[in-house]
């Protein structure tokens, strides 16, 4: 609609400026008909063409419906498959509390035969890829994913930021790339429960 208001006014200048230029004519024209008052014409006419667009418009052109900015970011969410309570293993949210617990239990265990006991999810979801699936979800490449993740301040408060200037640190025998980013969020996530973001 705005579109069509700045195409309308535009037009009607034009038109406006055209009827101008006709009345002078029509003045010089017919002489009897001095008095006639062409650009106070065009200025009612204008005013008119203006009434009917209001009149027969549903609402007010001019005024943009407001949108809520909790239902675009719950549609944003949702489009973008991002979680709103950090963690993924435990039963409840990951908070400072409990990552720095879950470090302090890692750092003061030397008996177990593996550093991560009962928690295999993450390698046999086969999902744990940046951008594809939690809780590897949440990238961020533009403007978008930054001013979502800032509306989340419970995630980005517990959640360790990676910055990785590299697509990968080479490759491995398999074949496969080798990034570091991948290890770092494997290994706190699987240690703390703490969330990465990219």
């Amino acid at each position: 609609m705005v579109v069509s208001m700045h195409w309308f006014g535009a037009s009607a200048s034009w038109i406006g400026a055209r009827s101008r230029e006709e009345s002078c004519s029509l003045q010089a024209l017919c002489p009897d008909h001095a008095d006639f008052d062409g650009s106070k014409w065009c200025d009612l006419w204008l005013e008119y063409c203006f009434f009917c667009l209001f009149t027969f418009t549903t609402g007010s052109p001019f005024v943009k419906t407001p949108i809520d900015p909790s239902a675009l970011q719950a549609t944003l969410l949702q489009q973008m498959g991002w979680r709103t309570r950090p963690g993924i293993l435990g039963h409840h949210a990951a908070s400072p509390q409990s990552i720095h617990a879950l470090f302090g239990y890692f750092l003061n265990d030397r008996d177990s035969p593996t550093p991560f006991p009962g928690r295999d999810v993450l390698v046999d979801s086969g999902l744990f890829e940046w951008g594809v699936a939690p809780p590897l979800e949440k990238v961020i490449s533009s403007r978008v994913e930054l001013d979502l993740l800032l509306g989340l301040p419970e995630i980005y408060r517990n959640s360790v930021a990676v910055i990785e200037p590299w697509k990968n640190v080479g490759i491995n025998l398999q074949g496969e790339e080798v990034r570091a980013s991948k290890n770092i969020a494997y290994i706190l996530q699987q240690v703390a429960d703490a969330d990465s973001i990219l």
